[in-house]
């Protein structure tokens, strides 16, 4: 399984939670602005997304350009089936409550989206 995240940020943000679900892989590194180069960015999401598995990868849109997220959303369409409803896993991050009753423990929880 993979954990395919949109745009990798350039701050320091804990994806180990994420990892949890699968290896990482970045679409788009922390130097590449997909705002800025858009058709750049669909060709290298094409190529990043194209052994994307619907049926046991994740795509996750995480810190980094909210654009590159769009981008690399739109190139995975493109490897969906059309003939049957097609679901895109993803995972929504939230923080679980610990011995003090806060909301400290960072974690990731599934979220499948008809595309």
């Amino acid at each position: 399984m993979t954990v395919y995240i949109a745009h990798e940020s350039r701050n320091s943000l804990d994806l180990s939670p994420a990892a949890e679900f699968g290896d990482i892989v970045f679409v788009f590194t922390k130097d590449f602005s997909a705002g800025f180069n858009p058709k750049e960015a669909t060709l290298i999401a094409e190529k990043m997304l194209e052994d994307f598995d619907f049926s046991k990868d994740y795509f996750l849109i995480a810190g980094g350009d909210p654009i590159a997220g769009m981008i690399a959303s739109m190139a995975l369409t493109l490897y969906a089936e059309d003939d049957k409803d097609q679901l895109l896993k993803t995972l929504r991050y939230t923080k679980d409550f610990d011995a003090e009753g806060n909301r400290t423990i960072p974690r990731y929880v599934e979220v499948e989206v008809a595309i």
